[in-house]
């Protein structure tokens, strides 16, 4: 049995908008546009429940940096902008449901200037929509084979941000257990948490190599700290 990764009339939308330029500010500001447009496609504003307190999470986007990386890479190795921007929007979507746990870890009342969704929604359903978010990634990235991405490339993608993710987690993780451990050292907290800092690197599904894992692997904690406990 065939399985529609997203309602077809979302695809007719993507198919139907026109390509920005690579070579202007104003192809920055189209490239936004158009992103901006698709979440709202995807996530329109008469819709209640999850779905809403994802629009709230989304829109208004910050600065969109990760889909904005993820489709200037793919343009600039001759891929179309039209078979990776699911992953675009994924790609955020799954950043955005980082940041609404990271509000709740963080207790941090205000994001990007309003209150936070937990602070709206409640810590309960913040969680359960960050957890939908990042399944909006694996959703979205299949979704660019049925614009010709090759399931080769979706299959390395989702081995380089599964890879990704799980070092942010162990960052996050080593963060709270060294609350309080005024003792431990800079190389101890800064290799595991860089990834956790600085997010996720694009992996656009676009012609040519994929992109690879950060070069290097998180040095183990030193042994003035304690270890952190199993499962982290």
């Amino acid at each position: 049995m065939s399985v529609t990764p997203w309602p077809l009339p979302h695809r007719r939308l993507v198919e139907s908008r026109p390509v920005p330029s690579t070579s202007s500010s104003s192809g920055n500001d189209s490239l936004e546009a158009l992103l901006t447009r698709e979440f709202d496609c995807r996530w329109p504003e008469h819709k209640a429940g999850l779905d809403a307190v994802h629009r709230y999470a989304l829109l208004p986007s910050g600065k969109l940096l990760r889909p904005h990386l993820l489709a200037r890479s793919a343009l600039a190795v001759g891929g179309s902008l039209t078979a990776v921007l699911p992953a675009a929007v994924g790609f955020e979507a799954t950043h955005t449901g980082s940041l609404l746990h990271d509000d709740i870890i963080d207790r941090d009342a205000l994001r990007r200037g309003r209150p936070s969704v937990h602070a709206v929604f409640g810590q309960e359903m913040a969680i359960v929509a960050g957890n939908a978010l990042f399944f909006t990634w694996f959703a979205t990235l299949a979704e660019c084979a049925g614009y010709g991405i090759p399931p080769g490339r979706i299959v390395r993608a989702l081995e380089i941000q599964a890879a990704a993710g799980q070092q942010i987690c162990r960052g996050a993780a080593l963060e709270l257990f060294l609350v309080g451990d005024l003792g431990a050292s800079l190389e101890t907290y800064l290799p595991p948490t860089m990834p956790h800092a600085a997010r996720t690197s694009p992996s656009a599904p676009a012609r040519g190599n994929a992109s690879e894992t950060p070069s290097g692997s998180p040095k183990p904690p030193s042994s003035s700290a304690p270890s952190p406990p199993d499962g982290t």
